[in-house]
């Protein structure tokens, strides 16, 4: 039986910084984190027997997420504020700002994505579980990504 709390101490730091870069907010991200893990815990019972407890967690991470970023940006449109910068962990390392910089121009669903695969380091199949979409669509996005990230550099080595 896979204990809750090895797993924990596996799995967060991960679900962590995917959700910083897929949300580009580190308080949305730390918030939807805890949001997820308090949620696998109270059902581990049925958490733990599943094919990818990670999958699941992501999966409610990311809506977390999101929920958490609208009602931001809500409450600062009421009161008539624009949206602060996206904060920054202070332990990111070179590659990750860097990687980071390249996704956040991309659309929300396309970085989404693309941190998935190569930061949570999970497969096609597994993405297209955790957001509950098409495994061509997965794939599709991904190339998309791909071909505007690479136009972005070449842009950016042309200056």
């Amino acid at each position: 039986m896979l204990e809750f709390e090895d797993w924990y101490r596996e799995v967060s730091p991960r679900v962590v910084t995917t959700l910083e870069l897929a949300l580009g907010s580190a308080d949305d991200a730390a918030e939807a984190t805890a949001e997820a893990f308090l949620k696998a815990y109270q059902r581990w019972d049925r958490v733990q027997t599943m094919e990818r407890p990670d999958g699941w967690v992501y999966r409610v991470a990311l809506n977390a997420g999101r929920r958490h970023g609208r009602k931001r940006i809500s409450e600062a449109t009421t009161v008539g504020e624009g949206s602060s910068p996206p904060s920054r962990t202070s332990a990111a390392t070179e590659a990750l700002i860097e990687f980071d910089e390249m996704v956040e121009g991309l659309p929300a669903r396309m970085r989404q994505i693309v941190v998935l695969r190569h930061v949570a380091d999970l497969t096609e199949p597994m993405i297209a579980d955790v957001l509950r979409i098409s495994r061509s669509t997965v794939s599709s996005t991904l190339r998309d990504a791909y071909r505007r990230m690479e136009l972005a550099v070449d842009r950016e080595e042309q200056r």
